[in-house]
């Protein structure tokens, strides 16, 4: 046997030891697997080197997302999923989920354009093998992408295809749950609050059944952030109580971010300031910028002065708010969320009397509010920076 031979064939041994230690990707395997990630990634990576395991790599490479977004593995795997593509994936099953898999870490980590890319890809091969998993999952990645785009209308006509597809391929609870909970966020976005609910609550009690902590956080997270805008604040109380015990059992610390900013921004609703600026100065910004999750870090800052501003401390307002501005620019990634700290901070400039500085904030938020006329909320918020730089020109 040649030297080749023989390293071949330790590869497919590491390759097999791996997927058994592995397989059913389980929670508890997921977080005892955790300290293996390089040992893992190398395997796969060696795997998609040669064209004898390229194809059982590529294979194996798609099981592990679950994994990856647990852990935040998210730019290691977009690479793995890189070079997968480059190299020839015979089995268009596989090709089609590494595609839309990689469309999924895109997404993740801010790339909306080019996720939506392979989500079509992905999308075109299901349709060409009649692939029904693939469709559902390429029709979610759509929803999802649309959906932070602000296009609530193609968002919602890509949901309720994952919806259709997934019951056609006979899904699992959590499939399902995945995409229940997708389509109420974009029920919530359009301000459909009652449509939200029901879905949210259905995406919740499915999750309940199941073992991956972080999609239970996600479900009553979600479901919390819709009783807060129904103004039912005692189910939303009660979301959070539900969720606050299970934060330690969770190693996804975007996953906590989300729950963390979620609580904080119900005692801003209910006028308990102090408890929101905790809430919010809790976060862990050392991790945020290890990790690049610049729109965190501009939410927290744009929730700070959000406090700052309601309790006058005007100058710190105005520090945060501009702190935040600069992380949207480096997010690259939401021009309504960017428009409203625009707005913040011309609302700071105007109470400080600093109207010459005030006006052209003013107009740049509701140039970029202006951008999203699906977005509900965006308008309303355009209306009212409208009247407040009126009043500033008076």
């Amino acid at each position: 046997m040649t030297p080749h031979e023989l390293y071949l064939n330790a590869l497919r041994r590491n390759l097999n030891f791996w997927h058994n230690a592995s397989q059913p990707l389980t929670e508890a395997r997921i977080i005892s697997l955790a300290p293996e990630a390089d040992n893992i990634y190398q395997a796969l990576d060696e795997g998609l080197d040669f064209p004898e395991t390229r194809a059982e790599a590529a294979r194996f490479a798609t099981l592990f997302l679950p994994f990856v977004e647990y852990h935040g593995f998210w730019y290691a795997w977009m690479r793995l999923f890189e070079k997968a593509l480059g190299q020839t994936i015979a089995e268009p099953e596989y090709l089609c989920k590494t595609l839309y898999q990689l469309g999924f870490l895109l997404l993740f980590t801010q790339h909306t354009p080019e996720a939506i890319q392979k989500f079509e890809a992905a999308e075109q091969l299901a349709r060409q093998t009649q692939y029904d998993y693939g469709l559902a999952y390429a029709s979610m990645g759509l929803c999802n992408a649309y959906n932070l785009l602000h296009q609530y209308g193609r968002a919602e006509t890509f949901g309720q295809t994952a919806i259709q597809y997934f019951q056609k391929a006979q899904a699992s609870p959590l499939q399902n749950a995945l995409a229940f909970n997708l389509m109420g966020m974009v029920y919530h976005n359009q301000q459909k609050y009652a449509a939200a609910e029901d879905m949210l609550r259905e995406a919740l009690k499915i999750r309940r059944t199941l073992e991956n902590v972080n999609e239970y956080l996600r479900a009553l997270g979600n479901l919390a952030i819709t009783y807060r805008e129904m103004k039912k604040y005692a189910e939303a109380q009660a979301c959070y109580e539900e969720a606050i015990p299970l934060l330690n059992r969770s190693p996804n610390t975007v996953v906590k971010f989300s729950v963390q900013n979620s609580l904080g921004h119900l005692y801003f609703d209910l006028g308990e300031f102090a408890k929101a600026e905790q809430i919010f100065l809790k976060m862990d910004t050392d991790y945020l910028q290890q990790a690049g999750h610049y729109a965190w870090l501009a939410r927290r800052e744009n929730n700070l002065g959000e406090v700052y501003l309601k309790q006058n401390r005007l100058d710190e307002a105005e520090g945060r708010y501009r702190n935040a501005v600069e992380y949207w620019q480096l997010a690259g990634r939401d021009e309504v969320e960017m428009g409203n700290s625009f707005g913040s901070l011309g609302e700071v400039f105007a109470k400080q009397g600093r109207k010459r500085e005030a006006i052209p904030i003013y107009e740049e938020a509701i140039g970029l509010l202006q951008k999203y006329p699906e977005n509900l909320w965006a308008k309303d918020r355009c209306g009212r920076l409208g009247k407040q730089l009126e009043a500033v020109k008076g």
